[in-house]
């Protein structure tokens, strides 16, 4: 401990007269520091100021300054609260409403003022306290008591208009009434109060005193008049103090006339820097030293302890304040939380401190208590108790898992007492080691051991079990006969065995009963095998809750083997790490304590790639999800759209011609490997892509559907086919055919509405919309393929070119209704047709349900890759409706091509809206009708040649076409077109536009990839054309990172310049500010020299409406180009400013120029006509005027006069003209 010095000085005495009376100031003692409370310091006699901190039934624990702790006894209350404490142990009757126990008598933070009765460092409690108010008012003579002065008393008895108080001064009586009393408020006996002095009233030597507790709010004041003595202020008290000096460590403050007060800085409300001398602070008294006279104040209040830190809580940065003499006070939180470690809980080294612990460092420590009267936490930073996790029996769970350690063993009854922390338990002879008693030699006091808590009563006595077979468990922990289910496993303790079966103990006092007809009944001894203290599995045979009983068994060996899963089985498993590509779970079966892990891949997740990435990325870890088990080899792979029949699950069952499903595992350069959900096959299937349709479309950990065409059973090897023609054109029945159609759609509605119910969207624009809901948007874009809506709530709408009709312009209000949700990209589609809006009934859900087996007529309104959108007419009503597209879930690539938007069909209803997710499911008319095997007729000769001469014309027609020019309509026809014409760009651009309008965003890149190999290298504008389109194609329907690969790759094979320039164009056009600026940094680094370069960065910005870096990139450009470029420079920044920024600028800009330079007509002629292009004819007739009366050459006034007379005869009259030529004429006489 540090030895805290007091520098004391004498200090010279005052003589005052006053009132005819000389008052002699006895010799104080000042202090040069502001010394918190400290063991030295306190001794017996001391009353000071403290605060409950702990409350039971016989004592309080008060919190004394400098972090002391005292104990008050039940009896040091006061004599009336030892008197009835006496009754109730003499058994004499006690009103109910007088008597309180401790903890209905005060609470936590209360304060009390205590007298220090004594002082015993060898007891738990080293300082006893008293709170009997004739030892605290021990030095109060009746004499001084005055009006309107505090003085702590405590409550004697309850009377029927208030209470009789006991202040300990002799002949004085105390009376509170209930008048003078905060209202609500209410007194029992035994209460400590601070009360003022309302009269007094003396007679015969006798005071009569009443009192009151209302609250004040005048602060108190102390001066000599109202007080004879130091000993009559009260610790408690409020007073109004005044800084007379800042010390290093706090304040020195004077009170009343001249008298001395401390205040630590530990007490300080504010920072010490804050305070200067003579600044009014309004302070609590807490005590006054007697022999030095010397008060000591706190300035905190009340209002810090509404945010509260949990004991145990660890604060990662906890900010050094400053250091006191045996500590170091920290900042727990923003709102100002003090915390406090001592310097031996800091684990540095005295002589480190200085420097480990400066002002503003940051440091990790715990939570160990409050400490009421300083109101702050101590805290550690011992890295022992900073590992601990736990504190207290409170903050244990029955089937927790912690560090004990040992510290008594009773070597007689075999029990071993444990502690962690402050936790305390005992460990039952039972359950100290698997192996029975003889363990108990190996362990010593002071060893640390892995425990698990077994029980733990309603007064936290804690039990532990030391058994590994217990520690380690996997299985659940039975401590509430309402968990224990009827087929689940756990582990217990064998307590009995009789030759009626066993009793098995569980967690708490959880137990069930082995009967004997469930043990082996051919083992010789009555123990069956079995010891008390053997932990056993159980099974859980039955269950009684209302008599907690449980019937039992023992699981045998073979049930304790681990998790077995088969093809086909439902598991649920939890998430424990998610991304697009897919989803790991870990499975565990509730009656086995052994984890795999299982791997459900994104395109297992939704028969759409799309959709199964945003099912997959939008789960968390912990989230809980059941699945098929999809196959078990080579490693665990789940599903959630296909899985095997159980009749091609084991190979030997197989035979050629099944269809059964696969997985994609990768592709190879011949063809792809695949893995088959067969019970017990390791080897890969191989499929080549001679046998697979549209190859290029397929991604890894895709679903497909393969057909076995040979089966060699000694190889246990399988031929394969993927190809559409293989599987769907086999002979199946025509309606299963159909049907699989119909199943492909509705498990694609069913996981959009999986997704749409995701959390991830319930906040987000696109859940509030509705199909067929009626919305106003404004025209945000329009593009060639349509138009581009903001709606209400932030949403985005995309209008289709077949969809609406007009020429609506950017800003147009609009009215439609939504057709279709696309939550892949985020936005609405939706139809303005006036006659699309009438028809689509606006609460589809509420609609009756369609009928089937009969013909409807509908109108197809959008179609996409997945479906076809139709609306359905039926008796006034509008239904939409979808008709599938993908014959089977092989058909990556379905044929569109007969399908065109608003045609007339005929359908049939497959699926109602209630047994699909999102709406009916129809197939058309014509697909019912069953095309039937006829027998080839034999053509007469007649019909040959009717037949070949229309082959003949169909040939001509083609041929014609080929050579008129009519555009390519088919993808054939554009590939013969490029053989044609292999380095057109206009043909390669043709036929990207061609794929575009279809939406085949992919295709179109193809194309593009296709063209920049095949135009000859030599053709660079060609190929810059190619270049610039695809760029468009990324910026409009591509990522930020498809357009920078494809950006980068133009700039390596192109010329940079060109393709930086054409890069700023379709920034400025997309809007993307953040884009552009750094594209035009990185341009002008390249390419300062170029003064287009300028030209255009500046005209890009102006665009795209940053108009004040456009302003500095003229400045930057005057800077970095030859004087002689200047003018040229600054004309063209004027005719971007007309034409793209502020009109005004640009006229400033001219004047500005023409003032330097009033001979360059070619500058007049640009002001002119950038004045007429902004409609400014009276201005620019006034700059014509301006510029023809100067005297300049013959050639360049003829040019001027000749600009003027032709503007006046296009926007003037024939007056003016005849005015312009006078002007000319008289410029002739006078200078030729």
């Amino acid at each position: 401990p540090f030895k805290e010095k007091l520098k004391l000085k004498k200090r010279k005495t005052q003589t005052k007269k006053e009132n005819e009376n000389e008052f002699v100031k006895d010799i104080n003692f000042i202090a040069t520091t502001a010394d918190r409370l400290s063991k030295t310091m306190l001794h017996e006699g001391l009353i000071l100021l403290g605060r409950v901190s702990e409350i039971s039934e016989y004592d309080l624990i008060v919190s004394l300054p400098g972090g002391l702790l005292g104990r008050v006894q039940a009896t040091d209350l006061s004599q009336s609260y030892t008197n009835l404490l006496q009754d109730i142990i003499n058994a004499k009757v006690v009103q109910s409403n007088e008597f309180k126990p401790l903890p209905d008598l005060f609470n936590l933070g209360d304060y009390v003022t205590c007298y220090v009765k004594s002082i015993n460092f060898e007891d738990k409690w080293s300082y006893s306290l008293s709170m009997e108010p004739q030892l605290i008012n021990q030095n109060v003579h009746a004499s001084y008591l005055v009006k309107d002065m505090k003085v702590i008393c405590t409550v004697k008895s309850i009377e029927d208009h208030g209470y009789i108080i006991d202040i300990g001064v002799a002949n004085v009586r105390a009376f509170l009434s209930t008048e003078d009393i905060d209202k609500g408020k209410q007194y029992f006996p035994g209460t400590q109060l601070l009360c003022a002095i309302k009269e007094i009233k003396t007679v015969d030597h006798m005071s009569v005193i009443k009192l009151s507790t209302k609250k004040r709010k005048k602060i108190d004041s102390a001066n000599v008049h109202d007080m004879m003595s130091l000993d009559v202020l009260t610790p408690g008290t409020k007073l109004s103090l005044y800084v007379t000096k800042v010390l290093s460590n706090g304040l020195q403050v004077r009170f009343g006339k001249n008298n001395v007060g401390y205040i630590n800085r530990i007490y300080l409300n504010n920072p010490l820097s804050t305070y200067v001398d003579n600044m009014e602070v309004i302070g609590t008294l807490l005590y006054i030293l007697p022999t030095v006279k010397l008060a000591y104040f706190s300035l905190l209040t009340d209002i810090s302890e509404k945010e509260k830190l949990p004991v145990g809580n660890i604060i990662n940065n906890a900010r050094v304040l400053y250091r006191e003499s045996s500590g170091i006070i920290f900042k727990l939180s923003k709102s100002g939380l003090r915390g406090y470690i001592s310097l031996r809980r800091t684990n540095v080294s005295f002589t480190k401190i200085p420097i480990e612990f400066k002002e503003g460092s940051t440091h990790k420590c715990r939570v160990l208590a409050y400490n009421w009267m300083e109101h702050f936490y101590v805290c550690t930073m011992e890295e022992e108790i900073l590992k601990q996790k736990y504190f207290s029996a409170s903050d244990l769970s029955i089937g927790d898992i912690l560090t004990v350690t040992i510290i008594h063993i009773e070597t007689s009854r075999g029990n071993i007492h444990v502690q962690a922390g402050k936790i305390c338990g005992i460990v039952p002879v039972e359950h100290i080691s698997d192996s029975g008693l003889s363990a108990l030699h190996k362990l010593k006091v002071g060893d640390n051991v892995e425990a698990r808590v077994l029980d733990k009563n309603k007064i936290n006595q804690v039990k532990f079990t030391l058994k590994q077979s217990l520690v380690k468990s996997k299985l659940p922990v039975l401590h509430d006969f309402g968990e224990a289910k009827c087929g689940l496993k756990y582990h217990g303790t064998i307590g009995i065995i009789n030759k009626n079966g066993m009793l098995v103990r569980f967690y708490g006092i959880i137990k069930g009963w082995v009967p004997q007809i469930t043990l082996n009944s051919d083992t010789y001894d009555m123990n069956w095998n079995f010891s008390v203290g053997q932990t056993v599995t159980v099974c859980v045979e039955s269950v009684e809750e209302d008599q907690c009983r449980m019937t039992l068994r023992i699981v045998s060996e073979k049930e304790k083997q681990s998790i077995s899963l088969s093809i086909g089985d439902i598991i649920e498993g939890t998430v424990s790490e998610s991304s697009i590509k897919g989803i790991y779970l870990k499975i565990q079966k509730e009656d086995n304590e052994n984890v795999v892990t299982g791997f459900l891949p994104s395109g297992h997740m939704a028969p759409c790639i799309e959709v199964g990435s945003l099912l997959a990325s939008r789960c968390s870890p912990g989230d809980v999800i059941s699945a098929f088990v999809f196959a078990t080899k080579p490693t665990i792979i789940l599903s959630r759209t296909f899985t095997t029949q159980k009749k091609y699950i084991n190979f030997d069952s197989l035979k050629v011609g099944d269809c059964i499903p696969c997985t994609i595992r990768d592709m190879s350069q011949d063809g792809i490997r695949v893995i088959l959900p067969i019970k017990n096959y390791c080897k890969f299937g191989f499929v080549p892509y001679k046998n697979i349709s549209n190859f290029r479309m397929l991604h890894t950990n895709q679903i497909l559907f393969v057909k076995i065409t040979a089966i060699n059973t000694r190889e246990k090897q399988l031929t394969l086919t993927m190809s559409l023609k293989d599987i769907w054109d086999s002979p199946f029945e025509y309606e299963v055919k159909m049907m699989a159609a119909v199943d492909v759609l509705s498990l694609y509605f069913s996981k959009l509405s999986e997704l749409a119910k995701n959390t991830f969207y319930e906040n987000k624009p696109i859940s509030s919309a509705i199909l067929g809901q009626k919305v106003t948007g404004t025209v945000g874009k329009i593009s060639e393929h349509g138009l581009v809506l903001q709606l209400s709530n932030q949403l985005i709408g995309t209008v289709r070119t077949d969809h609406y009709c007009g020429n609506p312009q950017v800003g147009d209000k609009v009215f439609g209704t939504i057709l279709w949700k696309d939550y892949i990209n985020g936005f609405v589609d939706v139809s303005l047709l006036p006659r699309i809006i009438n028809g689509i009934s606006s609460k589809q859900k509420s609609l009756p349900e369609l009928p089937t087996g009969i013909t409807l007529k509908a109108e197809i309104l959008m179609i996409t890759k997945w479906l076809i959108l139709v609306l359905v007419k039926r008796n006034g009503a509008g239904y939409l409706a979808a008709l599938p597209v993908r014959r089977h879930v092989n058909d990556i690539f379905p044929d569109l091509t007969p399908y065109k938007i608003h045609a007339k069909i005929r359908l049939y209803v497959i699926m109602k809206g209630a047994e699909s997710d999102i709406m009916p499911i129809c197939m058309l008319k014509s697909a019912f009708e069953i095309p039937k095997n006829k027998k080839k007729k034999k053509l007469s000769a007649t019909e040959r040649r009717e037949q070949e001469r229309q082959k003949e014309r169909e040939i001509r027609q083609r041929e014609e076409a080929l050579v008129s020019n009519q555009a390519p309509n088919s993808i054939d026809q554009f590939d013969r077109l490029i053989l044609s014409s292999p380095d057109s760009s206009l043909v390669w651009l043709q036929y990207m536009a061609y794929h575009l309008q279809a939406t085949e965003i992919d295709k179109a890149r193809a194309v593009a990839r296709r063209a920049i190999k095949t135009i000859n290298f030599r053709e660079e504008n060609e190929r810059l054309n190619v270049w610039n389109a695809w760029l468009n194609l990324e910026s409009r329907y591509g990522t930020a990172e498809s357009l920078n690969d494809v950006f980068q790759e133009a700039v390596r094979t192109n010329d940079a310049y060109k393709v930086y320039m054409h890069m700023l164009t379709i920034h400025a056009d997309a809007g993307r500010k953040t884009e552009l600026e750094k594209l035009i940094g990185t341009v002008i680094s390249k390419f300062k020299q170029d003064p287009q370069t300028w030209i255009d960065c500046g005209a890009a910005l102006l665009k795209i409406g940053i108009k004040e870096k456009s302003r500095q990139i003229m400045q930057r450009a005057l800077q970095s180009l030859p004087a002689s470029q200047h003018i040229n420079l600054l004309v063209r920044f004027a005719n971007l400013e007309n034409k793209l920024g502020d009109k005004e600028r640009a006229q400033t800009l001219f004047e500005n120029i023409l003032s330097s330079y009033p001979k360059r007509i070619d500058v007049w002629s640009c002001y002119v006509d950038c004045l007429i292009k902004s409609k400014d004819i009276d201005l620019a007739r006034k700059v014509l005027e301006q510029a023809c009366v100067q005297t300049l050459s013959p050639r360049k006034m003829k040019i001027l006069f000749m600009k003027f007379i032709n503007f006046e005869e296009k926007y003037g009259t024939s007056e003016a003209v005849a005015r312009v030529r006078q002007m000319a004429a008289d410029y002739v006489e006078k200078h030729i």
